[in-house]
């Protein structure tokens, strides 16, 4: 089954192999077609949307997306992350499932993006990324606990005055003290959640060449 998620890993799900020349044949197609021009207006929703995408105007992109499965992506590259979390919900399936956690874990919800990852796995139990995204919410959530339990015991030893954060996601807003051990792990899975996006451009681009070529054919 082929996956269309916010992922890394872009190898396993086969998009490594594509032609650029593909990509640059989409792309001359779909912005050749301006969104103020008279030939948009045979486009469905999702073709606009897609136009959109390809024009890195996600929140547009959004708005005309009518395939839920790509509307929580647009909103997810739009970083509006409860939007597409909540768009995601609507899919019971594990792409989505999947999707629906890095939503979650990129709006800083460490326990929810928990949950959809755990039915992710549940619905696609080797499915490797779903498992390691699991591994690294479960990492980040546990860090955010042991870190307000320190702020609440108030051990502040050896800690200096840009060691502070907020936990958004906890609402309670209390500052949380870290070490700088614990910083270097927090910017490491930090690093990880940006590779998110960058990977999510690429595969995208993918998707859509795939498309265009079916439907040439």
């Amino acid at each position: 089954m082929v996956k269309r998620s916010i992922a890394t890993g872009l190898a396993s799900f086969g998009w490594a192999a594509l032609v650029v020349s593909a990509v640059f044949v989409l792309a001359i197609g779909v912005l050749a077609i301006r969104e103020d021009s008279f030939e948009v207006l045979w486009l469905t929703p999702d073709q606009q949307g897609r136009l959109a995408y390809e024009a890195f105007e996600f929140k547009r992109a959004a708005l005309h997306f009518e395939d839920p499965g790509w509307k929580g992506i647009a909103q997810y590259e739009a970083g509006l992350y409860k939007e597409a979390a909540i768009t995601f919900g609507r899919l019971p399936d594990a792409e989505s499932f999947f999707n629906r956690g890095n939503a979650f874990l990129k709006g800083h919800a460490f326990a929810k993006a928990i949950t959809a990852y755990e039915l992710a796995v549940s619905e696609a139990p080797g499915w490797s990324l779903a498992a390691e995204n699991l591994f690294l919410a479960r990492y980040v959530l546990a860090f955010i606990e042991e870190a307000r339990v320190q702020a609440d015991t108030g051990d502040e030893t050896e800690l200096g005055a840009d060691e502070i954060i907020f936990d958004k996601n906890l609402e309670r807003g209390k500052e949380i003290v870290i070490t700088n051990e614990s910083t270097i792990e927090a910017a490491s899975a930090e690093k990880w959640m940006r590779s998110v996006d960058t990977e999510t451009r690429d595969f995208l681009r993918g998707r859509f060449a795939l498309e265009a070529s079916r439907e040439i054919l």
